[in-house]
């Protein structure tokens, strides 16, 4: 289903199988076992009254531009008043995060999300919730009910970032969810320190021009 404009007066249930997507408003969306969340068409904002994510339910989120803005380089949710999370009961149960990057943004197709680096250390504003219900009996932490499917994504240097990599944050003062990326120590680990090295080569130089 494809649910573009306001619609929100309107409930939608997603089965197993099933899949919503698009850029509209919408009142109660339940997403059940084995049905997806696929915000936009590319990328885009869908905004819902509530929001029930299902055990083992698919959050399909497509990123094109890692320098733009949440709901244009990337999806982003909004969901009014209550995210209900109550059904994942433990890590075989959570909602898949499927990180899908894109070949161009009025596209579907997979391809390199652009502007950025695999040594890049990226967060996003994925969505903004008016508060969110959490299984008491599992846990009261948001990135345990979320796991993440990288197999279609790629940085614009054509290398992948693993899924365990990948993590989910909340701050229930702003109701913003952050999704976070962080590639692998052994990448930007170089980096720091190559730019060490460089700083202390320019201390020795500085040392030695004092002494001439």
């Amino acid at each position: 289903m494809t649910a573009n404009g306001n619609n929100s007066n309107t409930d939608v249930d997603v089965d197993t199988g099933g899949s919503l997507t698009g850029t509209g408003t919408l009142k109660a969306v339940n997403i059940f076992t084995g049905g997806t969340l696929a915000p936009g068409a590319s990328p885009g904002t869908l905004i819902t009254d509530s929001l029930v994510l299902g055990a083992n339910s698919n959050f399909q989120w497509q990123v094109y531009n890692a320098a733009g803005v949440a709901g244009t380089g990337w999806d982003k949710i909004m969901v009014t008043n209550n995210l209900n999370l109550s059904a994942v009961s433990s890590a075989a149960t959570r909602i898949s995060i499927n990180v899908m990057s894109l070949h161009a943004f009025s596209d579907t197709v997979t391809g390199n999300a652009i502007n950025w680096s695999k040594d890049d250390i990226k967060t996003f504003l994925f969505g903004n919730v008016g508060s969110i219900t959490y299984n008491s009996g599992y846990s009261s932490q948001i990135a345990d009910y979320f796991s993440f499917d990288t197999s279609a994504f790629t940085t614009s240097d054509s290398t992948g970032i693993g899924s365990s990599l990948w993590s989910m944050s909340y701050d229930s003062g702003t109701g913003n969810m952050t999704l976070t990326a962080v590639p692998e120590p052994s990448t930007y680990g170089f980096a720091i320190g190559a730019l060490a090295l460089a700083i202390a080569a320019i201390r020795r130089r500085r040392q030695k021009e004092k002494k001439v």
